[in-house]
């Protein structure tokens, strides 16, 4: 009997295996991409806090980083979560490495806050399956209610908690510096917040328009 030897896959699975290809690569790219703005959000947001104190930079930095988390995955915006917090936290505390001489307990501590982001991220990522959440000022005001409240979580837990690093001390020479009578650093901090998301909306509806 003839012996009979498969022939060569047909063009429609190379196309196909051709096309995941791409996607695969076109992902990947994405990630980077996404992981890169991150970074320079995170270093954007430390870069408003003292010595530079470049105040003005909280609320740009925090919408470039909220606009790598809209509408991502769950695992990819705990990806760039995570980039941005450890971008803005290790710069931000490096003086925890001379205060106890140890490399270790710098980027535990730097991680540790890092988590406090991961779990706000979580939580308004969940918010956003509602439609009702999704309008520009509901969303601007949950991210910034959200936002606070677990900052103000995080100066007081764990060991007595860790007041530096909130958003709302570079705003202490600041036009919102004068809203502190009114509430402290949580009416600052949400406001900034506040800000970050209807900025991050404006550009992404600028953006809409343009291709439509």
């Amino acid at each position: 009997d003839a012996v009979s030897f498969p022939g060569p896959p047909s063009k429609s699975l190379e196309v196909s295996v051709g096309h995941r290809e791409i996607l695969k690569r076109a992902s990947l790219a994405h990630v980077c991409g996404d992981t890169l703005v991150a970074a320079v959000a995170g270093l954007a947001l430390y870069a408003s806090f003292p010595p530079l104190g470049w105040w003005w930079l909280s609320v740009p930095a925090l919408a470039l980083y909220i606009s790598r988390i809209d509408e991502a995955r769950s695992l990819h915006a705990l990806t760039v979560t995570f980039i941005f917090g450890m971008s803005m936290w290790l710069p931000l505390i490096d003086w925890v490495f001379l205060a106890v001489g140890s490399r270790p307990a710098w980027f535990v501590l730097a991680f540790v806050q890092t988590l406090f982001l991961l779990l706000w991220v979580v939580f308004v990522r969940w918010t956003q399956l509602w439609p009702w959440a999704r309008g520009p000022l509901v969303q601007a005001l949950v991210y910034a209610v959200s936002w606070a409240g677990v900052d103000a979580v995080r100066l007081r837990w764990p060991w007595s908690g860790f007041p530096w690093g909130s958003v709302a001390l570079p705003q202490v020479d600041s036009p919102l510096g004068h809203l502190a009578p009114y509430g402290g650093t949580s009416v600052i901090t949400a406001v900034v917040v506040f800000c970050a998301v209807l900025l991050r909306r404006m550009f992404a509806r600028r953006d809409a328009s343009s291709h439509a």
